[in-house]
């Protein structure tokens, strides 16, 4: 079973769902897939040892000797990774997507390809719990492979995925691997249309989805109106709560740290797996 946590921004608190939940569960594999800021490891890190592994795509090179110069390959790509210097190709590495598509294109056999690093995976253990993260490398400009990297690392019987925040291609690509959509949001306008963003693209994948409301205050909240009208159920509600910030800015469990937090993520997690078992 995997489960997708997701927000419509950052710092609406979708770290603290995941990595709650995730220890809250037994035999369970939290994967951080925010891979341009990962921050699941400050909770999570208790010191054990990390397995590093590199991720690498492919990227074009090409034979000088064999290359005719005849465009074929600059005219085929769609992202403006190759321009044609002096007769021949010129790789824009940060943007090519490792499509294969001018290898394919080029009639004079004039391409190859190799490896090259574009990010890297860490894998350790804490009490049982499976803990993955991954980086992309600076200036490259898709962390995808690095998530599809994760989610192939992960077999535990319960996965839970911390996506990167927003609706770009990375947080549909972990959607887009899940059974179960949890939408973290915040009680406020800009918080209700974040929501709104994250459920339409949760509709577009046809994935089931609810919602935890995080940072509650006794005041009008359109983001439950919103819920309401579009028949979302939210699990719970998690008030603002000025001790569970300092406690969190120490990267502390909560689910280890309050009884009330243990509760609260244990009967979270029982409700979640009972709606992709209904």
């Amino acid at each position: 079973m995997r489960i997708a946590v997701l927000s419509g921004k950052g710092g609406t608190g979708k770290t603290f769902v995941s990595v709650n939940l995730a220890v809250a569960a037994n035999n369970a594999c939290y994967v951080d897939c925010d891979v341009e800021t990962p921050n699941g490891r400050l909770f999570l890190d208790d010191g054990s040892e990390c397995a590093v592994r590199k991720t690498t795509v492919l990227s074009p090179m090409f034979d000088k000797d064999a290359c005719t110069g005849c465009r074929s390959c600059v005219d085929f790509c769609a992202f403006g990774a190759l321009a044609l210097v002096g007769g021949t190709p010129l790789l824009f590495d940060e943007v090519c997507h490792s499509c294969g598509g001018c290898r394919m294109v080029c009639n004079y056999s004039a391409i190859s390809e190799q490896p090259r690093q574009i990010g890297q995976t860490e894998s350790s253990m804490r009490k049982g719990l499976h803990v993955l993260s991954g980086r992309m490398d600076v200036g490259q400009s898709s962390g995808i492979p690095v998530i599809q990297d994760l989610l192939a690392q992960a077999n535990n019987p319960l996965i839970i995925i911390d996506c990167p925040p927003g609706t770009a291609c990375s947080a549909a690509e972990c959607a887009r691997h899940a059974d179960y959509c949890l939408i973290v949001a915040e009680p406020s306008l800009y918080g209700t249309h974040n929501l709104q963003m994250v459920h339409e693209m949760i509709i577009a994948l046809d994935k089931p989805c609810g919602v935890v409301m995080n940072k509650v205050v006794d005041l009008e909240n359109p983001a439950e109106q919103y819920c309401a009208q579009q028949g979302l159920e939210v699990f719970t509600r998690i008030p603002f709560d000025r001790d569970l910030a300092r406690n969190l800015a120490e990267a502390k469990v909560m689910v280890e740290e309050d009884e009330k937090y243990s509760l609260l993520f244990h009967s979270l997690l029982e409700r979640v797996q009972g709606q992709v078992m209904a």
